[in-house]
């Protein structure tokens, strides 16, 4: 620009700037560690706020219309920096947006009460319990976050192809990019109680009674089933081999979409990926067209499964067996447990 001046020329200041400014309303930008992270000052209200409003939820029940706006506010920005806060959100969504019949009932201010232990108080109160956990270490998030997987055959890096049938059972088979010639296969069948709650899920009364907010029988919708068998495969597997990222494959969009989010509306679906988040893995979900999956598909049905491990062992490859455990059946056991509850009984009092 100086020499520009002495010329007798003028430069336009937009057109010369070196670099560019970070947007990031409401957010801490560090250049020393290359972060992203909530300011000191609005942590500090946003808990304190956070903590006010759970107390008041746990004795009372009562919501604050408004400041609960405000605060779900927040704490949707800070998802931005603190993303494990994201799969609890819908708690405050169903507070915030929530409608009711009669003049000025439409996301309006005031008082709402929730009844202890229905969905909307239990999803408020969890959301709430979960912002310190998630915003107190206030890590942050890289500026320049990596945009690519790491390739499948890196280390750590597990495929795994699952499928589930809507009656027999679910299963799947897995490669480790630590063990090469070698392949993880998983066949289950159903239990009882699963198989009632799929045929729960697919009867067309049981369908309305749930749109009319009867009592309906426990369910278990075929996108959940699916769902749980991709995460069941890769939790077995962690007992026998480390891994650290799994490509998920399978052929139902829905499951796919659910893990690549780890967040879904649908608080069956919410369930299972809470495992999924729990773990120290990377979840990268992928559909394959149903023809693509075809020996997932013969391993969701038990009673093909030796045939899939013999065709499997006569190729070459070394075959180990997976097995669940009981904590892998007492998560679908509490997925399908948590349709069997009623409405949220939401009501405004003031």
């Amino acid at each position: 620009m100086l020499a520009l001046q002495r010329l007798g020329l003028h430069a336009t200041p937009h057109k010369i700037m070196c670099g560019s400014p970070l947007p990031a309303l409401g957010l801490l930008v560090d250049g020393d560690e290359s972060t992203i992270r909530c300011p000191a000052g609005k942590l500090r209200a946003v808990l304190a706020d956070a903590a006010a409003q759970l107390e008041r939820a746990t004795t009372s029940g009562d919501v604050d219309r408004t400041r609960a706006r405000r605060l779900v506010g927040r704490m949707q920005n800070l998802t931005q920096v603190a993303p494990d806060l994201r799969g609890s959100m819908h708690g405050g969504y169903a507070v915030t947006e929530a409608s009711w019949p009669g003049s000025g009932g439409s996301r309006g201010a005031g008082t709402m009460h929730l009844r202890h232990g229905s969905p909307a108080h239990s999803g408020w109160v969890q959301l709430l319990r979960r912002a310190p956990e998630a915003l107190a270490p206030n890590v942050g998030v890289q500026m320049a976050p990596s945009l690519t997987a790491p390739a499948r055959d890196s280390p750590g890096c597990v495929t795994s192809v699952t499928d589930a049938s809507g009656e027999d059972g679910f299963g799947g088979y897995a490669f480790s990019a630590d063990r090469p010639g070698e392949v993880f296969v998983l066949s289950e069948p159903w239990g009882a109680w699963a198989t009632a709650a799929l045929a729960a899920a697919a009867d067309p009364n049981q369908a309305r009674a749930r749109r009319d907010e009867d009592e309906p029988r426990p369910h278990l919708s075929m996108p959940a089933a699916e769902l749980f068998a991709a995460i069941a495969l890769p939790l077995a597997m962690a007992r026998v081999t480390p891994l650290s990222t799994v490509f998920a494959v399978g052929d139902c969009s829905p499951a796919a979409g659910a893990i690549d989010a780890l967040y879904s509306r649908t608080p069956q679906v919410r369930h299972l990926l809470e495992a999924a988040a729990a773990s120290p893995w990377a979840w990268i979900g992928a559909k394959v067209p149903r023809e693509a999956n075809l020996d997932a598909d013969r391993l969701s049905h038990p009673a093909q499964a030796a045939d899939v491990r013999g065709e499997a062992a006569r190729s070459g490859l070394a075959v180990h067996e997976l097995k669940l455990v009981r904590s892998d059946w007492a998560l679908l056991e509490e997925a399908i447990g948590l349709t069997a509850g009623a409405g949220a009984k939401r009501r405004r009092t003031g």
